[in-house]
């Protein structure tokens, strides 16, 4: 089904929050894929739902002895665990030497994901440049998403490298993905949001603004494996939720893609695994020393400490204890996204 990636420019502005938050919120049944050539970092931070650390071993390296031959969508299936809370991920790599060593498998790779069956592929690219190793996966993709910040330099360098991938944005037969923006600022800053897209679209043409991401770094906690209250309700996925709607339409497809329902996705199973049994982390992952520990843009520590929640109990626990139950987030039917078209949510 699509392929749909998200890239950031330079710095740390989110594209892994954002990538996690797409993942937990999305329509249709998805596969999260951790393919950051600088190394994968979810994998350190959230644990499988069995409660067990992921096996980076098992993922990407895993199938790369696989990709020197042809490699179809189900087989790509058989090297995915699942997080918890449900998500499917591919595993990243422990690091640049490994996403060089790949070399032209990326483009066997790219194929596997665009041929998946029955699930749409996010794929958290990290930082990309003209010179990036892993180009093909963003040249076979539907959709590119480049995350930035609202100031100045994230602008600005956004757009010039947009400005840069676009020639070698190139896939099967000439196709060319769709490319959006998704600018992450405070909730109030209405007018650094505009002012981005206004700079974007002026000098880019053809790229999209996806939406207004909220700076939320107490909501951005849950995606380190940190306990937080009512995370459904935080500002962050508030805010995410009709961005999340605007990626997926822009799916080939996504209005066809008739089926059942998939699983309702909850935050308090993550949690509930997460709080026990997730690593620690260090250094490489999303810890206060990652990329994105300090939140959506990394300015620094949430303030504040998460609470825990109320232990569930009648119907609520039961539903939590069923089985089948997948993603990081409680999906519902639009209550919680910000109403009309205020600095919360699509600006």
């Amino acid at each position: 089904m699509g392929l749909v990636s998200f890239l950031s420019a330079k710095g740390a502005p989110g594209a892994t929050t954002a990538a996690l938050l797409h993942a937990a919120l999305w329509p249709r049944d998805v596969v999260l894929v951790d393919a950051d050539p600088q190394g994968g970092d979810v994998s350190l931070v959230l644990p499988r739902e069995d409660g067990q650390p992921v096996d980076r071993q098992r993922g990407l390296l895993s199938l790369l002895p696989l990709a020197r031959r042809e490699l179809s969508g189900h087989v790509l299936l058989e090297h995915t665990q699942t997080l918890a809370g449900g998500i499917p991920l591919v595993a990243g790599l422990n690091g640049p030497e490994q996403a060089a060593a790949v070399g032209p498998l990326w483009q066997t790779l790219a194929g596997a994901f665009t041929s998946l069956p029955g699930a749409d592929v996010l794929v958290d690219a990290g930082r990309v440049s003209s010179t990036s190793v892993h180009l093909p996966l963003l040249a076979h993709s539907d959709v590119v998403v480049a995350v930035l910040r609202a100031d100045v330099p994230g602008v600005v360098h956004t757009r010039d490298r947009l400005a840069a991938l676009r020639e070698h944005l190139v896939g099967p037969y000439g196709r060319r993905p769709r490319v959006g923006v998704l600018v992450v600022a405070g909730e109030k800053d209405r007018r650094d949001v505009d002012g981005a897209r206004a700079l974007v679209e002026r000098d880019l043409e053809g790229v999209e603004f996806l939406g207004h991401l909220v700076h939320d770094p107490e909501g951005a906690r849950v995606f380190r494996g940190e306990t937080v209250s009512r995370p459904d309700r935080t500002m962050l996925v508030r805010s995410g939720r009709p961005v999340v709607q605007n990626v997926a339409a822009l799916v080939p497809g996504a209005l066809d893609a008739a089926g059942p329902e998939p699983a309702e996705r909850s935050v308090e199973a993550v949690q509930a695994a997460s709080a026990a049994d997730a690593p620690t982390g260090d250094a490489e992952g999303l810890d206060a020393q990652g990329p994105d520990a300090q939140g959506l843009d990394g300015e620094g520590p949430a303030g504040g400490v998460a609470t825990e929640p109320a232990a569930p109990s009648g119907r609520r626990a039961a539903r939590q204890a069923a089985p089948g139950r997948r993603g990081l987030l409680r999906r519902s039917g639009g209550s919680d996204a910000p109403a009309g078209t205020d600095s919360r949510g699509v600006s």
